[in-house]
């Protein structure tokens, strides 16, 4: 009888073995299952892709201001010999058939001499000029006759060019209109259109100013 119990006691405690070993495996990889779902905590980061705010970057660039004083000519840009010769050789493009200020500058330059422009105030000179400018006037030649001059604004931008064909009168002053009232650019523009620049530079540095 005791021979029967004993293995059947082993067989028990074998058995009782495999549950109880079965029921830790089962435990154990009810555990590891467990961690595998558990949630994955995440950290929520900024889109580095947003565009960083910049004030200079969201403003429209600004022109700067350009000052049209640089590249516009003026009476002060130039000698009063450059300036002459830049006005003798204006009218004498303007149709005037007496208009001779420009050749007689250039035979003076041509034979070594020197061309001449003669300054005064209006009070001392035979006509009365309708557009005084700046209160001088600026004369090709000093003789009676025709008369080849200009005079110019206050701010050296605009030129008035007279011819005055005189006569016995001409002592009584008459007055007389500018033929051609331009800006000193346009002396310029028409100098440097007919490639005429050297010439009138030539021409201008060769100018004595005289005095009425």
């Amino acid at each position: 009888m005791k021979k029967k119990i004993v293995p059947i006691l082993i067989t028990i405690i074998v058995i009782l073995f495999g549950v109880l070993a079965f029921i830790l495996g089962a435990d154990t990889n009810l555990k590891h299952s467990k961690k595998k779902a558990a949630p994955v905590k995440t950290e929520k980061v900024a889109s580095k892709t947003q565009p960083t705010t910049n004030s200079s970057q969201q403003q429209p660039s600004q022109a700067q201001p350009t000052s049209s004083s640089a590249a516009t000519a003026t009476a002060s840009n130039y000698s009063d010999g450059q300036l002459a010769a830049l006005v003798a050789y204006y009218g004498s493009t303007c149709g005037e058939n007496n208009w001779d200020a420009w050749s007689t500058m250039e035979e003076c330059t041509d034979d070594g001499g020197e061309a001449t422009i003669y300054v005064s105030g209006l009070n001392d000179v035979p006509v009365n000029p309708n557009q005084k400018g700046n209160g001088k006037y600026y004369a090709f030649n000093d003789q009676g006759g025709n008369i080849e001059f200009y005079t110019l604004s206050p701010d050296g931008k605009t030129v008035y060019i007279y011819h005055y064909e005189g006569d016995s009168d001409i002592d009584n002053k008459a007055q007389v209109s500018p033929f051609k009232v331009v800006s000193a650019q346009d002396l310029v523009n028409k100098a440097n259109s007919d490639s005429m620049m050297d010439d009138i530079n030539k021409v201008g540095n060769s100018v004595s100013e005289q005095n009425f």
